[in-house]
């Protein structure tokens, strides 16, 4: 018996199946509150935003994606609870490619980051961390999108965790 890898997933149990042979459909229910697509991913997707489905090629983080930003040029910066994407290091920040390929851009953060938000050449990033590039940082930092470098603020301090954040005509 091979398992069929693209069937949906149940958030629950099943406990009835019906199928509708005259409308080539299947009826299920159960104690379920949710029903995953195929090919779930553990930490994060990128879903398909005409047709709603997942889509392949995502690299895979070892622990939760908090947040994620389009980079301008189709990509995306993700942040969170991983220190691997694809088996890569990229401790709480990484920068995926358009083509869904992991770039070598590689800030290293000490802890969660849970917000960014960018500006030009420069990503903000909010959490709870207390080094970023082996320079203190207090729960807040800005690093070059450029080389993964820290930025000059003189903002970057906060006493607790940062779950948020806006730009707002460079504010």
């Amino acid at each position: 018996m091979v398992l069929d890898t693209m069937c949906w997933q149940f958030g629950g149990p099943g406990l009835c199946v019906v199928e509708d042979t005259l409308n080539e459909r299947i009826i299920v229910g159960g104690d379920f509150h949710r029903v995953m697509p195929p090919r779930p991913s553990p930490f994060g997707v990128e879903v398909d935003a005409d047709m709603g489905l997942p889509r392949t090629g995502m690299p895979q983080t070892d622990g939760i994606v908090r947040c994620a930003l389009p980079d301008g040029s189709g990509g995306w910066f993700l942040g969170g609870d991983f220190v691997q994407v694809d088996g890569q290091s990229r401790q709480h920040l990484a920068h995926i490619l358009p083509d869904g390929s992991l770039a070598p851009w590689n800030p290293v953060v000490n802890g969660k980051v849970f917000t960014m938000a960018v500006k030009g050449d420069t990503l903000y990033a909010g959490g709870v961390f207390t080094v970023v590039n082996s320079t203190s940082r207090s729960n807040l930092a800005a690093v070059r999108i450029s080389t993964g470098t820290n930025v000059n603020w003189s903002a970057a301090f906060a006493n607790d965790t940062v779950r948020c954040m806006s730009l707002n005509s460079g504010r």
